[in-house]
């Protein structure tokens, strides 16, 4: 999985700093989650962050997918 909080910070001409104080978290764990450095995040926080950028969690979530084909693997972004 991968978050796309970043493009969606870049697109919306906000920081991580920004969203990091609506959500009520620490730019840590914010600049963490937006960068990928992290394996889990709370629904509650999805949720908070979805409501505040006003997308929903199928913008911020992308799924990886390996497809093995003939000669080698690769990667298939896909929205849930």
């Amino acid at each position: 999985m991968k978050v796309r909080i970043k493009k969606i910070l870049e697109e919306k001409g906000r920081s991580i700093y920004w969203l990091a104080i609506q959500c009520n978290v620490t730019y840590k764990s914010m600049f963490n989650l937006v960068n990928n450095k992290t394996s889990s995040v709370k629904f509650m926080l999805l949720e908070r962050i979805c409501n505040v950028l006003e997308v929903t969690p199928n913008d911020v979530i992308l799924i990886l997918k390996i497809k093995i084909g003939a000669f080698e693997p690769h990667l298939v972004y896909i929205n849930i």
